[in-house]
């Protein structure tokens, strides 16, 4: 029989056990650098934009949503009328994670801070990297954004042609920030005034 139409998102974030493992350990070293204010865990080559607390965070907590529902409620022992619960859960942490991240696109696009960028760690003077410490860039904020809205409606229970499309569309969007950020990371021609907004850590990207 021919794949459903919604088999391609759902491949990508269902069956990446290796790419989850690979999120946790990037992020989980990030945090332990910054819980232990060893800057050289939270960077990945020198003159990149460190990974910030809270991208790290971020990056967690979208790789405990994009768990597969069936996958997890199967591993479990757990029925399949339980998998709509995990999915409830699971849109519940993208969504957190939406609201966190345009909150912080808002601060950059309108001059605003909400005192969430050291909400969880304070950031010392020898990790200021960028005018707002602990904030991540414009540009990681955005992916994160798209991220969480291509979680929340791959979480939906029911998948129609149009927020299939939708998703697909997302998530090449994703791929096109990734590969902005890399090639940004690697010309490194950025003027100073914007290095905040368009900055991508190479662990990020």
């Amino acid at each position: 029989m021919p794949s459903s139409p919604h088999s391609i998102s759902h491949h990508i974030f269902k069956r990446t056990p290796i790419a989850h493992g690979a999120v946790v350990a990037v992020s989980g070293i990030a945090l332990l650098g910054w819980f232990t204010d060893h800057a050289t865990l939270t960077t990945w080559l020198p003159a990149i934009a460190n990974m910030t607390f809270n991208t790290a965070l971020c990056f967690l907590l979208l790789a405990a949503a994009a768990i597969d529902a069936t996958t997890l409620a199967s591993r479990l022992g757990r029925p399949p009328q339980q998998q709509q619960r995990t999915r409830h859960i699971q849109r519940i942490i993208a969504a957190a994670v939406l609201i966190f991240a345009t909150a912080s696109l808002m601060q950059d696009m309108f001059h605003l801070d909400f005192g969430i960028d050291q909400l969880f760690i304070h950031t010392s003077g020898d990790h200021l990297t960028s005018p707002f410490p602990g904030r991540m860039s414009s540009v990681t904020a955005i992916g994160f954004i798209l991220t969480s809205l291509t979680l929340i409606s791959l979480a939906g229970q029911h998948q129609s042609p149009r927020r299939t499309n939708i998703s697909h569309a997302l998530i090449l969007l994703l791929l096109l920030i990734g590969i902005l950020g890399l090639a940004i990371n690697f010309l490194q021609d950025i003027p100073p005034q914007y290095a905040h907004y368009a900055s991508i850590s190479t662990l990020t990207a």
